[in-house]
């Protein structure tokens, strides 16, 4: 739906609508792109009723804009799945991160020379509180836990008028109003900072939408479990007389390059729990709700690891950002840094290494491969010299080989990302890459690159 709204528009659409038939159980692949600078608020609100009635969803495309009338439009649009929350009718609506939405009040324009007696005065009033009333009935339709349009929202259009549109132009304004990002590449990693502004939008995102994440003080961010899947962090908020602000944050990365957000915590000074659920008395022990107890958080609200003042063009910038913290935090922190920087340049070691993670030693064998020979048993603490400039893949991982091989080249060129950095550490956790080494007693094989540090 591209250019003005017009009178007839609804019954256009509702034409089109008909050829596809009444949907069963759902309606998520049915969507309406909206474009176009407004039209008929009355024509606009026949058509959003439309879509909420038939469960239709709305997007604005790369580079569009939808304002005025069509941004009440592409507020109403709606999935229907049998099974869903409420009357089955939720919220379905998506913009572009080069897109633009913009809200304002509706307005009566008026003929300057052209005198008007009291009763059609009286007559547009009406109307336009009609209107008005329609489009708040429209609003407080349900949508999962709240309503379609939330009271803030609509507080901010009818504070414009105009060509002074409200804009809904950042990250955290998107996430607020439950409007999904395309063009968005979410964090894969978190760091400090990062679990402190989604301990903070998590909790606020509730009930209003503020430009800024509150104070970071980064000894109120710790990590307090760390386990494959991603570091979990307790971070300590703001706080106001005795209420408390905390949070468990964990970001779980999955092989596949997909990441998930969970969390769960109290915002004390809004009487709020951060995703729905306390974590209990776990604070106070140093201890953490594994992620099964940890409450989901939809994969949108990882945005909420974003400062929620993020422009939507930067939010990819930003995103990257995070990234790049956290995996210098990987690097330091998580890992020991001797390991780190061995695994990291994924080369033949250019000193002398050393034998580590093992209890009592490390077994030398004649190939790359635990199939293969043993040569000698080196200690732990060992100092091995390298035999040569190359660094062997075993032959037990063919499965796995080409994606370890291709993480290898890209550290060995400085291209690492972040979820690359975790993935090729699993590499070299599963024994894929082996090194041919000389114990200071002359003997040389081959020895797995896990168990060697600088």
């Amino acid at each position: 739906m591209t250019g003005p709204i017009t009178t007839g528009d609804v019954q256009k659409l509702a034409s089109q609508i008909d050829v596809f038939g009444e949907a069963v159980e759902s309606t998520s692949d049915h969507i309406l792109c909206v474009s176009g600078p407004g039209g008929s608020l009355d024509e606009a609100l026949r058509i959003g009723a439309l879509l909420y009635d038939k469960g239709i969803g709305t997007r604005i495309e790369a580079n569009q804009s939808c304002m005025s009338a069509c941004s009440i439009v592409f507020m109403m649009g709606t999935v229907f799945f049998y099974e869903g929350i409420g009357d089955g009718h939720n919220s379905n609506r998506r913009m572009h991160v080069t897109s633009r939405l913009g809200f304002h009040r509706p307005e009566l324009k008026l003929k300057a020379e052209n005198l008007y007696d009291a009763a059609a005065v009286e007559k547009s009033f009406d109307i336009a509180l009609q209107a008005t009333l329609e489009f708040i009935r429209m609003a407080n339709l349900g949508s999962r836990s709240q309503t379609m349009v939330l009271p803030d929202l609509i507080e901010n259009m009818f504070a414009h008028k105009g060509q002074d549109f409200y804009f809904v132009e950042t990250t955290g304004q998107t996430s607020r109003w439950d409007i999904d990002l395309d063009g968005f590449n979410s964090p894969q990693l978190m760091d400090s900072r990062a679990a402190h502004n989604a301990c903070s939008n998590l909790g606020v995102w509730q009930k209003r939408y503020e430009t800024d994440a509150g104070q970071y003080y980064e000894p109120n961010v710790e990590i307090v479990a760390n386990p494959n899947e991603g570091a979990v962090f307790r971070v300590y908020g703001a706080f106001q007389s005795d209420a408390s602000h905390e949070c468990l944050i964990q970001l779980q990365t999955y092989s596949g390059g997909d990441a998930t957000l969970f969390a769960c915590g109290s915002l004390g000074r809004e009487n709020l729990l951060i995703a729905g659920k306390a974590c209990g008395n776990g604070f106070d022990e140093l201890t953490y709700r594994s992620s099964d107890q940890l409450t989901y958080v939809h994969n949108y609200d990882k945005r909420a690891l974003l400062p929620p003042a993020t422009p939507l063009e930067l939010a990819n910038a930003e995103a990257r950002k995070i990234e790049s913290r956290a995996r210098d935090y990987l690097a330091n922190q998580i890992l020991p840094s001797d390991v780190a920087r061995l695994r990291a340049e994924c080369t033949a070691p250019n000193g002398l290494v050393q034998v580590a993670n093992v209890q009592n030693f490390v077994n030398m064998r004649r190939g790359a491969s635990f199939s293969d020979a043993v040569v000698t048993q080196v200690p732990l603490g060992a100092k091995l010299r390298p035999a040569d400039d190359k660094i062997y893949r075993s032959s037990n991982h063919s499965a796995q080989g080409g994606r370890c091989t291709d993480l290898c080249i890209s550290a060995q060129n400085k291209e690492l990302t972040a979820v690359d950095f975790l993935a090729l550490n699993q590499c070299f956790d599963d024994n894929y890459f082996w090194y041919k080494l000389q114990t200071q007693r002359g003997h040389t094989g081959f020895v797995s690159a896990r168990f060697l540090e600088y």
